[in-house]
Formats: structure tokens, C-alpha cells, sequence
């Protein structure tokens, strides 16, 4: 009979990691060293153990990469169903050791599988992309500017800065194509998303790393995943404290919902 694995919740934050297992509290630095001694703790420990924690941007990735390195069974959580969850039993009140101890509890009750080992190429591509979106909104916010901007000079400098955005934009772009170009699996994920009318190659991008869930979920699976079902979310003041569902996801909402602008800036 196959032994199951014992599950320990993680909160990640920028400088630190807060572990819940069953009863006990740890912290550690998010950092190599802290790695180091986060896994010298899981291997004093009996039996399988299975790591998870919720997608935090980039500050769970190096962890993420380390553990799995190390052989540890690792599972990136959404952070909208931890929240969910956490609803669901009651868990209003929000610290690290609390959000860990969620995690945990979350973890034992659904029993997550382990997610496929991270690559350092998908780290690349998912910091590509976010890139791009920090030079689009750079370029939407000069555009924003020029429409209110009376003098000639500086509407020729502003016209400047988006040029040059508008070049750094396009050699991330290129980038994106190379490496895309470069991993059959992916080139292929990027033509069948590429297939349906107003998706273009940077919406497909964003959707494969993203929701790389795509492909195993009903279409319902993954509107609901992209924040885009229509539930009801309009209860008093929930509905503006609420962080959005493309905050919760990263940024695959913005380019699914409404209409395809075929990757124009």
C-alpha cells in the first residue's frame, strides 16, 4: 500500500517563508540559505513530503526550483482557491502563520497532486512576459500623458519615450518568438491557441504560461480560472475590497477579456 504524503503549508513573501506542519511553525529566509535549511528540515521529517504553497509572482519560483531539485514534491496553489477555501471554513483574519497554517489545512483536505518540475526556460518565458506588460503599461501611460500636454517639445519628447518602448517592446517580442520556437511542445500549445479568431501570438504566450492548465480543463474550468465566469461578487464592501481575478492570476484575464486587440501594445 502506497504511503501517503504528509502535507506542509507555505507562506511566501518577499524576505520570508512561513511553514505550517501539523502543529509546528518555522520560518526561514527566502533566500539560498533559507532553501538550504527548509529542506535539511523536510528530510528530518518521516515518510513523503509534500510541499504547497500559493503562486506569489516571482518570489516562490527559486524556492520552488530548489525543493524540486532537492527531490521534494511541490504544488503551486492559485491563490484564489486558497482564499475560497479559506472562506469556506471561516478564516477571516490574515497573517503569515495563519495564511500557512490555510495552506496546510487546504493541502491535507484536497490533496493536491504534484506539480511537473519547474524549468528555468518557463521561469525566462513568464519573466519575458511580465516584462512586456510593464513596457505596455509604460507605453498606455505616455499615451495617456500626450493627450493632455500642450507644449510642442514636450509632446516631441513624449513621442520619443514611446518610440523607444515601442523597440524594446518589439526585441522582447522576438525574444519570445525564439524561445517559443525553440520548444516544440510549446510551438505547438501556441498554434492551436493561435488557431482561434483574435488570438494572436503574445495573448497565446500569456495564456500558456499563465494558465497552463489549459488543455486538461472543461471550458467552464478554465472561464472560472481566468476570473471570468459570471458569479456573482457584489456582496456590501467585499466587492471593492476584492483583489481582482487578474491580480490573483497574474495577468491572464486582461488579455482574454473583451475584445482581442491582437497583441497591440
Amino acid at each position: 500500500m502506497k504511503m501517503q504524503s504528509r502535507y506542509l503549508g507555505v507562506d511566501v513573501s518577499k524576505e520570508l517563508l512561513v511553514v505550517a506542519f501539523e502543529g509546528h511553525r518555522w520560518e526561514f529566509s527566502n533566500s539560498k540559505q533559507g532553501f538550504g535549511k527548509l529542506i535539511a528540515q523536510i528530510r528530518q521529517q518521516s515518510g513523503s513530503v509534500h510541499l504547497v504553497c500559493e503562486a506569489t509572482g516571482p518570489y516562490h519560483l527559486p524556492m520552488c526550483l530548489a525543493l524540486q531539485e532537492a527531490g521534494i514534491a511541490v504544488t503551486v496553489s492559485n491563490p484564489a482557491q486558497i482564499k475560497y477555501y479559506g472562506r469556506s471554513q471561516g478564516v477571516l483574519a490574515k497573517n503569515d502563520p495563519i495564511d500557512a497554517a490555510l495552506i496546510e489545512r487546504f493541502a491535507h483536505e484536497r490533496r493536491p497532486a504534484a506539480d511537473p518540475p519547474f524549468t528555468r526556460e518557463q521561469i525566462a518565458l513568464n519573466e519575458l512576459i511580465n516584462h512586456r506588460g510593464q513596457l505596455a503599461d509604460s507605453r498606455k501611460g505616455m499615451l495617456a500623458s500626450r493627450q493632455t500636454v500642450i507644449d510642442p517639445g514636450v509632446r516631441k519628447e513624449i513621442d520619443r519615450a514611446i518610440a523607444a518602448l515601442d523597440r524594446c517592446i518589439a526585441t522582447v517580442e522576438r525574444r519570445l518568438k525564439e524561445k517559443v520556437d525553440s520548444n516544440p511542445l510549446w510551438k505547438e500549445k501556441i498554434a492551436r491557441l493561435g488557431s482561434v479568431s483574435g488570438v494572436g501570438f503574445v495573448t497565446a504566450v500569456v495564456l500558456l504560461v499563465k494558465m497552463p492548465e489549459l488543455g486538461s480543463l472543461s471550458r467552464g474550468q478554465c472561464a472560472a480560472l481566468a476570473g471570468l465566469a459570471p458569479y456573482d461578487n457584489d456582496s456590501g464592501s467585499a466587492a471593492a475590497s476584492d483583489r481582482s481575478a487578474e491580480a490573483e492570476l497574474g495577468g491572464a484575464q486582461r488579455p482574454v477579456y473583451g475584445r482581442s486587440q491582437r497583441d497591440e501594445p
